[in-house]
């Protein structure tokens, strides 16, 4: 059936579930949206958009498209975004968009796409963001985006990518997510060209290290995520300064650099037992599921400006609610580290020096058992060292 008859000139869109509802486009030249879904697509003509030049958004849903070339849109010289979801769509290349200079938006997620060629977004100047999530992408030519491109926005997670030397000439890019994929290795200029990222997410990747300095462009940085790696330590340098959340979590952790200047730190789910140095700006630690040392957690507690969060269910042996491993077991407690009874005589004390007037006057504790002697510290304040 063909839809005739009627003025299209107010129509601002259309949904089509019944290939037989729309032939031609002709009645529909001025329709601003137009939304296609769960029709095979070999069930309407190639030339379907020849003359729809005022449409601005075109979505193909579910419509078994497995090759797409630039005659499908051809025509639609005003259209902006462009969604292929859920179809079968194998490869990307110089062939697949075409000439579309006002097209804003791209979408091609759940599909089976391997490969993006040379050239792919070549003539799309004006494209800001592109959604290539959940495909079998593995491999992306470096120039598969142009040198002049105005791209902010890039998200390929769920996907099957190693290297990311495609991303070096995206001056303008924002937001980049690459969650889920196989990325095990950082250049130390992966990331130097894109000067204008804000945030970066690389959680649930296979990255063993990080190269020193690897941020050092990012002055606009405000969060990155690389949480469920395999980070064994990171060096002094790795990150800028100034922005606001760092997640490290579910790592392999056992050696952190100071990291000043960070609002906020997940470092949840690591081997850590403490750390190098501790913040000196105000900071929000995670610190959950790490085996850290009680004396640590001690010190870390008393520093105004670190508010800890911590949710683990804390059944194991803790100091102030957060589980830590007693490391004084196969220690000798020295006299420095009694804890002394009379709160008033440690006035007498200066630099753990006993002279044999201050005995008589010092009225040493017996050590407790391990797991009662923080009990003891949180209440003087004289801790072991």
């Amino acid at each position: 059936m063909i839809i005739r008859g009627f003025n299209s000139d107010n129509l601002c869109g259309i949904n089509v579930d019944n290939p037989r509802i729309l032939e031609t486009c002709d009645e529909l030249s001025a329709v601003k949206e137009i939304h296609f879904e769960d029709i095979p697509f070999n069930t309407f003509n190639h030339d379907l958009f020849a003359k729809c030049s005022s449409t601005i958004t075109l979505e193909l849903h579910n419509v078994s498209l497995s090759n797409v070339s630039a005659c499908l849109f051809k025509g639609m010289s005003s259209l902006q975004s462009l969604s292929l979801n859920n179809n079968l769509i194998k490869i990307l290349n110089n062939e697949t968009f075409g000439d579309m200079p006002d097209l804003r938006r791209i979408f091609v997620n759940n599909n089976v796409i391997s490969s993006i060629g040379e050239d792919s977004f070549k003539r799309l100047r004006n494209l800001r963001a592109v959604y290539i999530t959940h495909n079998s992408l593995d491999k992306v030519d470096k120039y598969a985006f142009p040198a002049d491109n105005r791209l902010t926005w890039l998200d390929f997670s769920n996907n099957h990518l190693k290297r990311l030397n495609f991303i070096q000439n995206l001056h303008s890019l924002k937001t980049l997510y690459l969650p889920f994929n196989k990325i095990k290795r950082l250049e130390n200029d992966t990331f130097l060209n894109l000067v204008e990222l804000e945030y970066l997410d690389l959680k649930y990747n296979l990255i063993e290290e990080l190269p020193t300095n690897l941020f050092r462009t990012q002055k606009r940085l405000q969060e990155i995520d690389l949480s469920h790696n395999r980070l064994v330590q990171i060096e002094t340098g790795t990150f800028g300064i100034g922005f606001s959340t760092l997640l490290l979590n579910d790592n392999k952790l056992a050696i952190i650099a100071v990291f000043n200047d960070i609002a906020e730190v997940n470092i949840a789910g690591n081997n850590l037992r403490q750390l190098s140095a501790l913040p000196t700006n105000n900071v929000t630690l995670t610190i959950d599921k790490n085996p850290w040392e009680c004396q640590f957690i001690h010190q870390v507690t008393n520093q105004r400006n670190i508010n800890l969060k911590y949710t683990s269910n804390n059944e194991t042996k803790n100091l102030r609610g957060i589980p830590c491993n007693d490391t004084l077991k196969e220690k000798k407690i020295l006299p420095k580290s009694i804890i002394f009874e009379e709160r008033k005589y440690m006035r007498r004390i200066s630099d753990n020096n006993f002279g044999e007037a201050d005995t008589g006057y010092l009225t040493p504790m017996r050590c407790a058992e391990p797991e009662h002697i923080y009990e003891e510290i949180d209440h003087y304040t004289q801790s072991p060292v």
